[in-house]
């Protein structure tokens, strides 16, 4: 059974409290997949094993051991395992979005979707069946066990208050995506660089979550923004992981005889570009609210209080 997910209503904030929550939470939405099999909870699944680990990434150092590793690695697991899924319904998304558009029955589009079909049924099955998620929400009590024994220890180690932990890990995370932002702003939109971007602005995004539910901190205005920006990139992604998949299709079928998979194939790759174009004209619009000093400044005065 998996472990009862309720939100806590202490108002202690200890390391302890943050894990069990976090950990109770992720357990309760893979045994939900694993029941219904839901887009919506695989999606849920998946963003409740980012936060699990950036809570890991950010606190687990304090415990009095290095088993933290080991939860640490097996979290990594299962995002590497719904993330996979997660961009193949991405996918069939923006494809039936397109064929909406273009109002034409493609032959392409058609078998492009198809084999999207496919690989999605082919990832739902592998992730049934992975001993990771039975694992998981088995392991769960003692997981939440080991964090509230170390939580004496861990407050011990850290020698600062939750909230000023918070406020450090926060100004340190802001301070390491600025560097990417400043090299999107001056003309840098490749996939790469922003691929990088998003994965390193998504802890930011989750502790400045943390602190203002554990610590009362008032920094809402300053967490929306970030995370329209995870978002926005996030976006970015998904269309450059598009892009690859139609591609990777194409030459799949290259010996196969479809009179309009040429056109088709031009045509979806354009839509899917000036997508692309958009998304990061918004995104550089955010980056511009979330850069200059003046935000990191308020950022700092609305920790402080």
């Amino acid at each position: 059974m998996p472990v009862p997910y309720s939100k806590t209503s202490e108002s202690s904030a200890e390391h302890g409290i943050m894990f069990r929550d976090k950990i109770g939470l992720l357990s309760s939405k893979i045994d939900a997949f694993r029941t219904g099999g839901k887009e919506e909870d695989l999606h849920d699944a998946r963003v409740s094993s980012r936060k699990l680990e950036t809570l890991l990434k950010s606190f687990g150092y304090l415990s009095p051991d290095e088993y933290y590793k080991i939860y640490l690695a097996n979290t990594k697991e299962l995002i590497k395992l719904f993330g996979a899924a997660r961009e193949l319904d991405v996918c069939a998304e923006i494809t039936n979005e397109y064929i909406k558009i273009i109002k034409i029955k493609s032959l392409f589009i058609v078998r492009f979707m198809e084999n999207l079909k496919s690989e999605i049924a082919s990832k739902r099955q592998r992730i049934m069946k992975s001993p990771l998620l039975p694992e998981f929400i088995s392991g769960a009590d003692k997981m939440i066990e080991y964090f509230f024994q170390s939580n004496s220890m861990m407050t011990g180690r850290a020698s600062l208050s939750l909230k000023s932990q918070f406020r450090l890990i926060l100004l340190k995370q802001y301070d390491r995506i600025t560097d990417y932002t400043s090299r999107l702003i001056a003309g840098n939109s490749s996939r790469e660089l922003l691929h990088s971007v998003r994965i390193k602005s998504k802890p930011l995004r989750y502790n400045m979550e943390f602190a203002t539910e554990y610590c009362g901190m008032s920094i809402r205005s300053q967490h929306s923004l970030v995370k329209e920006f995870v978002e926005r990139a996030g976006k970015i992604h998904d269309v450059d992981v598009m892009i690859q998949k139609l591609i990777k299709f194409s030459k799949k079928i290259s010996g196969t005889h479809i009179p309009d998979s040429v056109r088709s194939l031009k045509s979806f790759l354009s839509y899917l570009n000036e997508m692309r174009k958009s998304e990061y004209n918004k995104l550089i619009d955010v980056i511009k609210k979330i850069e200059p000093a003046k935000f990191r400044e308020k950022f700092i005065t609305e920790m402080q209080k």
